[in-house]
Formats: structure tokens, C-alpha cells, sequence
């Protein structure tokens, strides 16, 4: 779903100035990546740090992952024009055909393995009350699945 409410305040889409500064930012040094430090370091109003957060993986980078996330889905509604990327070791930055085709790569398979791993546990959820034949571990040969805590 992508809300087409990008520019209204009362959104929960609506980009801030704060957001499109950010973009603004990245936008002007395309060729370059960004950490969540350099980010604050250069957009000190818009992501103050009050020393609490060293390795700027708390508050600060949580907060530009969110910006940038709803960049992203700017992008699928053709409100900005250029594709941020990012990639966990680099950074942050506009990207390139060959860029995005690694972070698509990226997320392609994150997402996956997250569907996969929800199968998984959808399967086993479904054995609840069934029992199996098992030799030489339960004293009647049967084996009672109980998957949930009553």
C-alpha cells in the first residue's frame, strides 16, 4: 500500500522537513555513503545528539532508518525522484542501478528467510493435538504434539 497523503500533517506519512532535509542531504552528495554519525555530524538541528547513544545504533539511528524508510515509500509514489539505499557496513546514500540491484538482493532474501521461517512455524503450530507413532520413547509408542501453553 502506498498512501498518497505524503504532504498532509495530520498523516502518518507526511514528510517533515526534517525528512526532506535529510533527502535534500543525500540527494546533494549522491556518490558518497553516509553513516547514521556523519548524518548527525552534518544535520545537527534536525538529529541532536546528547551523548547517550556512542555507537549511534539507539535513538539517532533509529530514527534516520525511519526517515529513510519513508523515503523509500516516497519513492514508490513517485513524491522524491532518486532511491536511497543502504547498506550496513557503508551507510546511507542515493544509489546507483548496481547499488540498488544489491540492496534489492539484500532484502530479497532477508524477506524470504523471514517468510521461510514463518512456514516453518505455521507447519509445527498445525501438528498441535496430533500424535505419531515413535518407538522406543514414549511407553505406548505414541507421541502427543502439544505446540501451545495452555
Amino acid at each position: 500500500m502506498i498512501p498518497d497523503s505524503f504532504h498532509d500533517p495530520k498523516s502518518p506519512f507526511y514528510i517533515t522537513p526534517r525528512i526532506w532535509g535529510l533527502y535534500s542531504f543525500l540527494k546533494a552528495r549522491a556518490n558518497t555513503w553516509f553513516t547514521a554519525k556523519q548524518i548527525q555530524e552534518a544535520l545537527p538541528f534536525d538529529y541532536p545528539w546528547y551523548g547517550q547513544d556512542k555507537n549511534f545504533t539507539g535513538i539517532i539511528g533509529k530514527q534516520i532508518n525511519s526517515d529513510v524508510r519513508l523515503l523509500r515509500l516516497a519513492a514508490g509514489a513517485d513524491v522524491v525522484d532518486k532511491l536511497i539505499v543502504s547498506n550496513r557496513g557503508l551507510g546511507y546514500k542515493c544509489g546507483n542501478q548496481k547499488e540498488f540491484d544489491d540492496f534489492f538482493e539484500s532484502q530479497r532474501n532477508e524477506a524470504v528467510g523471514k517468510l521461510s521461517m514463518i512456514y516453518r512455524m505455521q507447519k509445527h503450530a498445525n501438528l498441535h493435538g496430533q500424535s505419531k507413532i515413535v518407538f522406543q520413547e514414549e511407553p505406548n509408542g505414541r507421541k502427543q504434539y502439544t505446540v501451545f501453553v495452555d
